[in-house]
C-alpha cells in the first residue's frame, strides 16, 4: 500500500478514536438534559466531627459542583458567566446542598508511612415546587498520597469523588427525570368536579389579542408573581402550581382591577393549579377544540420578568408534543420568561392550547419552553366542562391546604465510611511519638534505678544470709558485724535510690492513650480549607 495512504488512514483511524467518542458522549449529554428538570448548587456547610460549630464554603465550590453536574449530563443552572455576573441558579426547579459531616486526615506531616483523606458529605435535593427537601443520602470518598505539591487538587477530588458517587444513584437521577412516577409525595385525588363553559367567540390573532389578553391576569403569591388564564365566566382561573405559594393570592386584571383568589385545586407533581376569584360573567378563554398540531403558530401571554412588562405576547410554534411518563406537555420556541408561568398559550383563533410551566435554560440552549395542555391540566385535577360549575368547589377542603401539604425525603442507602487508619501503623506511630515526647533523662532514671534496685536487693540480701550464718555457726568478730552492717545500709539506700528514680521516670513517660489522642487533636486541627473563586476558575487552598 501506498504510504501516503497508509498515513491517511492512520490519521482518519485517530481521528475516530479521540472525536467521535467525544460528540457521542457530548450528545448523549444534551439528548439526557432534555428529560431532565433544571438544576442548581445551593450551599454546603462544613460541620465536622461532632463540632458545634458551622461554616460555609465560598463560591468557588459552587461553581466547581455545579461544571460537576454540567459535565455528567445534568441540567444545571448557575455561574453561566462569572466575569458578567450572569447567573441563572434562582430559575432551577431543583437545589443540591450538602453539609460535610466528616473529615478525618492521616500522615498529612509524614507522621505515617501513607497520607490520606476522607469525607463523608450529607446531600440534600430541595424542590422549589413544593418547597420541600426530598431525597437524601450520605456519600463518601477518599484520596491518598497526598503531598505539598498536589494538597489543592486532591480536596477538589474529594468534593468532586462525592458528587460523583451522589450522581451515580438512579433515585438521584429518577427524582431529577421529568415525570418520573418515582416521586417523594402523593398525587392529590379530588372527586369530579365541573366548571361552567366560556361561550364560543370567534377570534382571530393577532388583531383579537386585547379580547384574550382581557382574559389573562397577574397572579401575585407570596414574594413572587407570574401569569394566569381565566377559563369560566364564573372566575375560575388555571394556572401553574409553582406559581401559587399561599392558599389565597392577589389577582390584577389588565385594567388595573384587583381581587383576591382562592385555591381550588392543585397537583404540584403535574404543576397545575386551579384558582377562583369571587364575581360572575368575566371574559374568558375558551378551550381549543381540536389537539394543537406540531408546526402550527401559537401565541403566549404573560408577564415576563417585571410587572413593568405585564400582558406581553410573544410568539411561535408548535415544536412537539410530548409525554414522558404520565405526564404530557407541549413544547414551544415561544419566548418564555420567569412572569410567564401559568399564562396562556393560545392559537391562533384564540382558543386556549395549555398554560405555561417550564423550558430549558443555558448556554447554548434557545426556544425549549413546555406547557401543560389544558386538557390534561384539568384532568390531573379532576375538572369537566359544564353548564354549571359546582358548588363543592367553592371551599378548599382542610385536608388540601397548600400549607399542610407535607412531604417527607425519601432516604437513600448510604455509603459505608470505612476508617482510614491502619491500627498497626497507628500502634507504629504512637510508639515513636511516644518516644519523640520522652526526655532523655527518662532512660538513665529508669533503667539505672531499675539496676540500683536490683544491686541494693543482692548487697542487701547477701549481707543477710552471711550475717545470719556466720551468727548461727561460729559467730562473728565486732569488725565483721560492722562491716556487713555497712553492706545492708548501703544496699538497702541503693535500692530506695533505685525505685524513686524509676517511679520519678513513669511521670516522665507519656503515656499510650495521651499520645494517640494528641494525634487524633492534631489530624482534626490540621485541615484547614478556603475555597475562592476567580473570574476564570475556582480554587480551593487548603493548609495544614
Amino acid at each position: 500500500m501506498n504510504s501516503v495512504y497508509r498515513q491517511i488512514i492512520i490519521k482518519i483511524a485517530v481521528f475516530a478514536t479521540l472525536y467521535i467518542p467525544v460528540f457521542t458522549h457530548a450528545a448523549e449529554n444534551n439528548s439526557q438534559k432534555e428529560k431532565m428538570h433544571t438544576i442548581t448548587f445551593s450551599e454546603l456547610i462544613i460541620r465536622t466531627n461532632d463540632s458545634v460549630e458551622i461554616s460555609s464554603v465560598t463560591d468557588g465550590i459552587k461553581v466547581q459542583m455545579i461544571e460537576e453536574l454540567r459535565k455528567n449530563g445534568f441540567n444545571a443552572l448557575g455561574a453561566e458567566n462569572i466575569v458578567f455576573g450572569k447567573d441563572k441558579s434562582d430559575e432551577a426547579t431543583f437545589a443540591l446542598g450538602g453539609t460535610v459531616t466528616k473529615l478525618n486526615c492521616k500522615g498529612l506531616d509524614n507522621v505515617y508511612a501513607d497520607s490520606a483523606c476522607q469525607i463523608m458529605i450529607t446531600w440534600e435535593l430541595f424542590d422549589t415546587r413544593v418547597d420541600a427537601v426530598i431525597y437524601k443520602v450520605d456519600t463518601t470518598s477518599k484520596v491518598e498520597s497526598i503531598t505539598d505539591s498536589n494538597k489543592a487538587e486532591k480536596f477538589k477530588s474529594l468534593f468532586s469523588l462525592a458528587l460523583q458517587s451522589l450522581m451515580s444513584r438512579s433515585k438521584f437521577k429518577e427524582f431529577l427525570t421529568i415525570g418520573s412516577k418515582d416521586i417523594a409525595w402523593e398525587k392529590k385525588e379530588y372527586k369530579t368536579a365541573t366548571i361552567k363553559k366560556c361561550e364560543a367567540e370567534k377570534l382571530t390573532l393577532p388583531e383579537d389579542a386585547p379580547k384574550v389578553i382581557a382574559a389573562t391576569v397577574i397572579i401575585e403569591s407570596g414574594n413572587g408573581f407570574g401569569s394566569g388564564a381565566l377559563i369560566s365566566p364564573d372566575g375560575y382561573i388555571l394556572t401553574a402550581a409553582h406559581v401559587v405559594n399561599s392558599d389565597e393570592s392577589k389577582i390584577i386584571f389588565e385594567d388595573g382591577k384587583e381581587a383576591t383568589a382562592k385555591l381550588i385545586r392543585f397537583d404540584k407533581t403535574r404543576d397545575t393549579a386551579l384558582l377562583k376569584i369571587p364575581g360572575k360573567n368575566y371574559q374568558c378563554i375558551i378551550f381549543a377544540a381540536e389537539q394543537a398540531k406540531v408546526g402550527s403558530q401559537i401565541f403566549a401571554i404573560g408577564t415576563p420578568e417585571s410587572k413593568d412588562l405585564s400582558f406581553s405576547v410573544s410568539s411561535g410554534i408548535v415544536s412537539g408534543l410530548r409525554k414522558w411518563e404520565d405526564a404530557e406537555f407541549l413544547q414551544t420556541d415561544a419566548s418564555l420568561n420567569p412572569g410567564n408561568s401559568g399564562g396562556p398559550i393560545i392559537d391562533h383563533k384564540g382558543e386556549l392550547l395549555a398554560v405555561v410551566s417550564w423550558k430549558l435554560s443555558g448556554i447554548g440552549i434557545e426556544g425549549v419552553g413546555f406547557g401543560i395542555p389544558v386538557n390534561f391540566a384539568l384532568s390531573t385535577l379532576s375538572i369537566e366542562q359544564g353548564a354549571e360549575s359546582s358548588d363543592n368547589l367553592s371551599t378548599l377542603s382542610e385536608n388540601d391546604s397548600l400549607g399542610d401539604d407535607k412531604i417527607e425525603a425519601y432516604v437513600d442507602t448510604p455509603d459505608l465510611y470505612k476508617s482510614i487508619d491502619n491500627e498497626d501503623e497507628l500502634t507504629k506511630t504512637v510508639a515513636i511519638e511516644q518516644k519523640k515526647q520522652t526526655p532523655k533523662i527518662y532512660y538513665p532514671l529508669s533503667f539505672g534505678g531499675l539496676g540500683l534496685v536490683v544491686i541494693g536487693a543482692t548487697m542487701v540480701g547477701t549481707t543477710y544470709m552471711r550475717f545470719t550464718s556466720d551468727n548461727a555457726n561460729y559467730g562473728m568478730d565486732y569488725d565483721q558485724y560492722k562491716t556487713r552492717k555497712n553492706l545492708n545500709t548501703v544496699g538497702w539506700i541503693m535500692a530506695g535510690a533505685g525505685v524513686a528514680a524509676f517511679i520519678t521516670s513513669l511521670f516522665l513517660r507519656p503515656s499510650k492513650s495521651k499520645i494517640r489522642e494528641q494525634l487524633k487533636q492534631k489530624e482534626q486541627k490540621k485541615v484547614s480549607m478556603k475555597l475562592e473563586v476567580s473570574p476564570t476558575f475556582a480554587n480551593m487552598k487548603v493548609s495544614f
